[in-house]
C-alpha cells in the first residue's frame, strides 16, 4: 500500500510541472512569439521616385522621344490597406530629332488612392489631376494647365527596415495632357519607375 502511495505521488509530482508548463508558456516561448509577430506600420508616410519613359504615343508623331522626372509623395494608409496619396511631380521632356534637347516638361500635382496587397509587398494606385507646362511651345504658352493621370497597375515593395520600404513599379500607364483646346497636346508614357519610402511614426 505504501509502495502503492509513493508511486503515485510520484506520478503527480512529475506531471503537475509538466501540465502547468504546457498551459503557461514560459518567458522565453512569449519572448519568441513576441518577435516573430510583425511590426506595426506607421500610417503616415513620405516618398521620393524617379522615373523614365523610353516608349510614348508621340514616338512616331513628334521630337519628344524620351521622358524623365522625380516626384515627392506623401499620403495616409488605413488597417484595411487601403489609401490616399498626394504627389508633386516634374516631368522633363527629351528632343532627339536633331540634338537632344531637355525641355522642362510639365508639373503634374496628383491627388489619387492606392491598395496594398501580398501582406503589403505589392500596390495597386491611381492618382489624378491638373498637369501644368512649364515651357512655351509653338501652339501653347507656359502655364498652360490640362490633365493628369497615372495608373499603377502593379507595385513591388520590399521593407528594409527602419521605416523605409523600396517600391519598384515596373510598368506604369500616365497621361499628360497640359493643353486641352485647340490641337490639344497629348502625351501618353509607359514608365518604369523606382521609390523611397518612410514610414512616419504614430
Amino acid at each position: 500500500m505504501r509502495r502503492h502511495l509513493r508511486n503515485t505521488a510520484l506520478v503527480l509530482c512529475c506531471w503537475l510541472p509538466t501540465s502547468l508548463g504546457a498551459a503557461e508558456p514560459g518567458p522565453s516561448a512569449a519572448s519568441d512569439a513576441k518577435v516573430t509577430e510583425p511590426a506595426a506600420t506607421p500610417p503616415w508616410w513620405i516618398a521620393a521616385e524617379l522615373h523614365v519613359s523610353l516608349l510614348s504615343n508621340l514616338v512616331e508623331k513628334s521630337t519628344v522621344n524620351l521622358a524623365f522626372g522625380f516626384a515627392a509623395k506623401a499620403g495616409y494608409r488605413w488597417k484595411n490597406d487601403w489609401g490616399a496619396a498626394f504627389l508633386v511631380e516634374h516631368d522633363a521632356w527629351v528632343e532627339t530629332e536633331i540634338a537632344t534637347d531637355v525641355k522642362q516638361g510639365v508639373l503634374n500635382l496628383g491627388f489619387g488612392a492606392e491598395r496594398l496587397f501580398f501582406q503589403r509587398r505589392m500596390r495597386t494606385a491611381l492618382s489624378i489631376g491638373p498637369s501644368i507646362l512649364l515651357y512655351d511651345t509653338a501652339l501653347d504658352d507656359a502655364g498652360t494647365t490640362g490633365l493628369y493621370v497615372d495608373v499603377r497597375p502593379t507595385g513591388i515593395r520590399w521593407p528594409v527596415g527602419k521605416g523605409f520600404t523600396l517600391v519598384l513599379d515596373p510598368l506604369t500607364f500616365t497621361i499628360e495632357a497640359p493643353a486641352l483646346g485647340g490641337i490639344p497636346l497629348v502625351q501618353i508614357q509607359y514608365r518604369t519607375l523606382f521609390g523611397v519610402e518612410y514610414g512616419l511614426g504614430r
